[in-house]
């Protein structure tokens, strides 16, 4: 087989909705704060917890995705907090059935409306997204992603009639 190797990194867009609960959790921490300066015991305690509570959530607000193509294999890793990284898909493509613009007609007769649907990708309007239907045991799903040329070409080396440019 062909060696063929290419890595991809995207950043997912952070939600408002991250936004306005880490300027919360900020409050909160303050408030513990003065509470732990103010009286004894509790509080402190109160505060540890609150400030343990913001580190994991200021963390795991910033998410980024890596692709990876090695050999016919594609993985995608999450890096929470640019600190810890965790695999997350592993697919061989003699599992996949098609790989195309998530917005292209091909699709339309691999998708049943049953598949679950995995969402990889940067959340961002200008992103082309990519989605790949994937055959399991489990059933069939659809996982979303947003590689770049180097990455598509490789995918399109391992198996040429599964993918679309």
């Amino acid at each position: 087989m062909n060696d063929s190797y290419a890595e991809h990194l995207i950043k997912r867009k952070t939600p408002v909705s991250a936004y306005l609960v880490n300027a919360m959790m900020v409050v909160l921490t303050l408030i513990s704060l003065f509470l732990a300066f103010t009286f004894n015991g509790v509080s402190i305690l109160l505060f540890c917890a609150v400030s343990f509570c913001t580190y994991l959530i200021f963390r795991n607000s910033y998410v980024e995705f890596e692709y990876l193509v090695i050999d016919g294999q594609l993985t995608v890793e999450q890096i929470m907090g640019r600190a810890k990284r965790k695999k997350i898909c592993d697919i061989n493509m003699t599992d996949v059935r098609m790989i195309a613009p998530s917005d292209s007609d091909v699709l339309k007769d691999y998708r049943t409306g049953s598949e679950r649907i995995v969402d990889f990708g940067s959340h961002m309007p200008h992103a082309k997204k990519y989605s790949v239907i994937v055959a399991s045991r489990n059933g069939q799903r659809e996982v979303i992603f947003e590689p770049d040329e180097k990455m598509l070409a490789c995918l399109w080396q391992s198996a040429p009639r599964k993918v679309v440019k």
